[in-house]
């Protein structure tokens, strides 16, 4: 067989043989295999991420909301005697309200005492912005006197005790007076206050307000509002609610606060 004959065959052998393509070769399946599997690490990667966003939003949050506690409550701690007086101011919680039947003051005009039926309110510790006098107008009536203003509550009682120091008088026919005593709508701790004379010292405080309101027939008026602090023991050192007496003083904060007349 001659060389030409013999290239000849070789070439139709090798035209009639057939090339198996691995399968990891076949480009259909190749191509699928990679689109496949790289979006699946793209969306987890984007899980992940999404989950640590929230995570970190959730502790910021937390975090602010912890800042804020802690803000609030020392304010309540270190400030609340402000707070409480400033809250109050918008609206306080009425305890009771009573007809008034007497009054009665000792002093010399100024300072002393006012007894309003049987609660004695201070009239030593005013408000510096407060010029009160207290007395008897020519005619014998009890008045209160402030600003240039005088209202008159009524004639003098008839009792020995009327004169000099003290004086008393009752609602007239007509009048509308009341005795309305409140206290303050927020409570604040009271973990540094310690008292070394009876070894009891309260756990808290708040406001209590006693107010005179008189109202004669013409129309005139008188407003004298008091205030005082109120702290809490607890109901073993004070039977009933806890609460002690509501006439305790702070320097500067209690006593006569307010006197408004309108004639």
């Amino acid at each position: 067989m001659s060389n030409v004959e013999c290239r000849r065959n070789d070439k139709i052998r090798m035209s009639k043989m057939r090339i198996v393509p691995l399968p990891f070769e076949h480009s259909g399946f190749f191509r699928h295999s990679i689109h496949s599997r790289l979006p699946r690490r793209s969306e987890a990667e984007a899980g992940d991420s999404r989950a640590t966003s929230k995570m970190r939003k959730l502790l910021i949050t937390l975090g602010v909301l912890v800042l804020c506690g802690v803000a609030i409550l020392a304010a309540w701690i270190f400030g609340g005697h402000q707070v409480s007086m400033f809250i109050d101011r918008f609206g306080t919680i009425e305890i009771a309200s009573a007809p008034v039947h007497s009054v009665s003051y000792e002093g010399s005009g100024t300072g002393g005492w006012l007894t309003v039926n049987d609660v004695h309110l201070s009239l030593n510790d005013i408000h510096p912005k407060i010029a009160l006098s207290i007395g008897s107008t020519k005619d014998d009536q009890f008045a209160v006197a402030r600003g240039g203003k005088v209202f008159a509550l009524g004639p003098l009682t008839s009792t020995g005790e009327n004169g000099g120091d003290h004086l008393a008088v009752a609602p007239q026919t007509g009048d509308k007076s009341f005795f309305v005593t409140r206290r303050s709508a927020l409570s604040w701790p009271t973990p540094f206050e310690f008292n070394f004379m009876t070894g009891h010292s309260p756990s808290w405080k708040r406001h209590m307000y006693y107010e005179l309101r008189w109202k004669k027939p013409s129309g005139a008026t008188l407003d004298m509002l008091w205030r005082y602090e109120q702290p809490f023991y607890g109901q073993q050192l004070v039977p009933g609610d806890g609460w002690g007496s509501g006439f305790s003083v702070q320097q500067g904060t209690t006593g006569l606060i307010r006197v408004e007349i309108k004639e």
